[in-house]
């Protein structure tokens, strides 16, 4: 950390671009990311299929000891603040307990705090007491992975219900925020408590604040929750707005 700047590094198994570019946009340049991306499953490419089996292997080496290695020679050099493992997916492959290990190793072998998707979304939807939360997945995940999605969450104590945007493009690269917002608005379950956007590649980040205005509900999305989670770990205080609730209530001005 630099003056009011993070240095986060990012692993990822996707080539789909996320936390980089929605971090420093929802900070205004504060958090600069260092990527090592550690594969490129079938779930994360430009034009998925959505037939194709689940590239569960690859995911589970993202967060293996071998990954690890790699990303820790990519970050030789950098001071970093914290460092994050981006994939939902694998967070839904590997569960909780697993993902909850990762982070650990994660903190031990590069000497910072650790934080993983899913983890932080639990921990964030735990913070805020929901007990009903509802996942919007993006149309490249494939059924198995709404499944698992679905079993992640429950496992914790939550009730979760899954909902795929079918409608919206099947292609990281053609997210956009206000699509989102529209198909989202009119596909809310009526008892969800709160909304979670999944997948570190479904960059609709921008769609929060107006989708929380909408529909009344805390929305949770993949790389915001990181933040979150970035944000309690580094003990930063920054007034972050324009970005949903979760990080007003999480941050104050400095």
């Amino acid at each position: 950390m630099t003056g009011d700047r993070l240095t986060v590094g990012v692993v990822t198994p996707h080539t789909a671009a996320g936390p980089e570019v929605e971090l420093p946009a929802m900070t205004r340049g504060r958090v600069a990311i260092v990527v090592a991306r550690t594969g490129s499953p079938p779930e994360a490419s430009q034009a998925p299929s959505r037939t194709a089996p689940p590239a569960h292997a690859e995911l589970r080496a993202s967060t293996g000891p071998a990954a690890l290695d790699r990303a820790a020679v990519t970050f030789r050099g950098r001071t970093l603040a914290a460092v994050v493992h981006a994939s939902t997916t694998s967070g839904y492959v590997i569960g909780h307990r697993e993902e909850a290990a990762l982070v650990e190793r994660l903190s031990q072998r590069l000497d910072v705090p650790a934080i993983a998707s899913c983890a932080a979304a639990a921990a964030a939807l735990r913070t805020h007491g929901v007990g009903k939360v509802q996942l919007v997945h993006p149309p490249w995940f494939n059924d198995e992975f709404d499944e698992l999605g679905a079993a992640y969450f429950r496992s914790q104590g939550f009730d979760a219900v899954v909902t795929k945007a079918v409608d919206l493009p099947d292609d990281p690269a053609r997210v956009d925020p206000q699509r989102v917002i529209d198909w989202v608005e009119h596909h809310v379950d009526d008892r969800a408590e709160a909304v979670f956007l999944a997948g570190n590649g479904f960059r609709a980040a921008g769609a929060v604040e107006e989708l929380e205005l909408r529909t009344g509900r805390l929305i949770l999305e993949a790389n915001q929750a990181l933040l979150w989670g970035i944000l309690a770990a580094t003990g930063t205080g920054w007034d972050i707005t324009g970005n949903g609730r979760l990080l007003r209530a999480s941050t104050s001005t400095t």
